[in-house]
This record gives C-alpha cells, structure tokens and sequence, in this order.
C-alpha cells in the first residue's frame, strides 16, 4: 500500500523539521554555525550545452564543498522553455565506489555511450535532471558517499524555483555503486546517521518519491554465497573488494554497525517510496538475487516495488541491442511519469 500524496508531503515535511531541529541542536553555544551551501549558477549568465527538444544542460555545478575534499560537482538538465515546475530526477553512477563521475553510463551498450544525451532525453518529456557526482572510496570511506547523495538532493530542493523543479517530487534513479546509494537514500529518510553535516542555505528534506534501482548490490555479506558455481570473480569478503574498500574494512571485519548502515535493508518501513528494480539475469559480478532481496523486504513492509529481471543481460547491461536498450528506458521513463504523476507524450 503506498502513501497518498498528503501522507507523502507530510513526511517530507516532518523531515525537513528534524534536519532543522538537528542542524541546531549540534551547535554548542559560541560555536561558529555551519558552512554555507554553494550559491546556485543563473542558467541565463552559465555556459550551456544543447540538446535535442530544447534541453540544455549546465554542467560541473557545485552542490557541496567539505571540509578537505574537492568539490562535488553535478550536472542539471532542462527544457530551456518556462513551463510549471517540473519533477527532479536525479541520476548516481556506478564504478564500485572506485571510480566514475555523474555522466557515467547506466546501459553499458555502443548506443547509449554518450549517457548526457540519455539524461537529456529524459528532461525534454518534463522533467529536471542532474546527474550527480560523489567521493569515491579512495577519497572517504563509507558514510561519506550517502552524505554526499544527501547533500544533492538538499541542495536541490533548496534550489529548487531557480531551475523550475518541484520540491515535493524527487525521484532517484542509480546503477550498481549508484543503485547501492539510491536504494539506501529511498530507505533512510529522516536517518540521523546518513544525513551528514548540515549547511546554512539548504536545510531542507533530503527524502524523495520514488527510487529506481539498477543492478545494486544490497546485502554485502550476502554477496559471495550467491555466486554462480563455479564463478572465479574475486570474493566480495576480500580486503581488496570494492566493498570492503567502500566501508574502509574487510567485510568479515567490519562492525555489525557499520553494516547495518550500508544495508537498505535496514531502514525500509510502509512510509518508503514505490521502488522499479532492475537487474539482468545473466550478472555474474552482482547476483540478481541482491534485488530479489531487496524487493521481497520492500513489499513484506508494504512498500510498491516492481521487480523486472531483464533476460540475457550481465552487469550494466553490457552489450545489449539498442532495442533491449530503449526497452528498458521505456520501463524507467514510465515508471517515473506515473511516479510523479507527469503527463507526456515525448518518445
């Protein structure tokens, strides 16, 4: 059963108090306040680059700058024409946590290589895009990249009548690492130790509407007993493995707690946004047993989620024709119009 569009604002509103309440409460008295949140680029004075249907996009924006790290940057995609505010859907890439940035490719197939014009696509049906970047593991281990995500879609909503995005519909759609950090932000709104550390100019709600998950490694410690036998893929558990490497200890080694946090498991209850999963069927480096489990804990608390193997294809999709491509787009396209209740007729 899922929540009523009122039920689902008055969570995003509940959260957005608590991150306010948090944000005061951290501060001791005499203590200098937080950081300030980047200012948001004017689209009519920033560098564009055009895309078909009348999209452009405004490229490395900077949504968050902490403290000893870089920049991070995203990507914003949108129809140059002013219309009402639009839904948000915000893009994670994959890498294993240890490489990529926010044009990283969700289908991994000649047709889809150039992923801005994908985003790009989906902005000229209706929609604001960005595609957002994150520390990977050989910058910050594991909570930093969920803190990172959360900081984006704050800074977002924050920003949200400078690019024409409605605040209250946010949808995020990742891949494999990406996937990881989308299925878990669907899952922990108004988790105090996933939010990160606040900033002056958007302390906002870091919640969304809908999650589209692909191909995400959920349960780590699950991972090497759902090898194909006789898979001679590195184990998960190893010291070396990108997961080990995301949480900053060998899984065996790791903290039940830290675990815990890193698993979207954890956090599911009734109030979570519809889920869309998919995951191809031959995936020999993230068994499509991760979704499995993943969508049977969403709809045993009640949450919507659709499941949709997809036939034939390994991890990221690799290879697949650019009719199996656009067959899998239609899916997410659709999902996220009837998610944020959009009405479009763009192909």
């Amino acid at each position: 059963m899922t929540l009523s569009f009122r039920a689902a604002l008055t969570r995003l509103l509940a959260c957005s108090g608590v991150a306010l309440m948090a944000t005061a409460a951290a501060q001791p008295p005499g203590a200098p306040g937080p950081p300030s949140a980047p200012p948001a680029p004017d689209p009519a004075t920033y560098p564009l680059r055009h895309f078909n249907g009348g999209v452009v996009a405004l490229n490395d924006v900077t949504y968050a700058t902490p403290r000893g790290y870089r920049p991070l940057k995203l990507d914003l995609y949108m129809a140059s024409a002013k219309a009402a505010p639009k839904p948000l859907v915000i893009w994670l890439h994959g890498g294993a946590w240890i490489g990529g940035d926010q044009r990283g490719v969700g289908i991994a197939s000649p047709p889809f290589q150039d992923w801005p014009v994908v985003l790009a696509s989906l902005a000229a049906r209706g929609y604001v895009v960005a595609g957002v970047s994150y520390r990977l593991s050989g910058e910050a281990r594991f909570p930093s990249q969920i803190h990172d995500v959360k900081a984006a879609v704050r800074w977002l909503r924050a920003n949200a009548t400078t690019y024409g995005a409605d605040p209250n519909r946010f949808v995020v759609w990742g891949g494999s690492a990406g996937g990881h950090l989308a299925a878990l932000l669907g899952a922990s709104c108004n988790v105090p130790e996933l939010e990160g550390t606040p900033v002056r100019g958007a302390e906002t709600s870091s919640c969304v509407q809908g999650v589209v998950d692909f191909y995400a490694p959920i349960d780590f410690l699950q991972l090497d007993s759902q090898r194909p036998p006789g898979s001679t893929a590195a184990l998960h558990t190893a010291a070396t493995s990108a997961e080990s490497r995301y949480l900053g200890c060998a899984l065996l080694e790791c903290t039940p707690e830290a675990l815990r946090l890193s698993n979207p498991v954890a956090f599911i209850d009734r109030a979570d946004p519809p889920f869309l999963i998919m995951h191809g069927d031959a995936d020999t480096t993230v068994p499509p047993q991760q979704s499995r489990l993943l969508h049977d804990a969403l709809t045993a608390k009640g949450v919507k989620s659709e499941l949709v193997p997809v036939p034939g294809l390994p991890h990221v999709f690799v290879g697949a024709s650019e009719t199996q491509g656009r067959e899998i787009l239609d899916k997410v396209f659709a999902f996220i119009d009837a998610t944020t209740g959009t009405v479009t007729t763009v192909r």
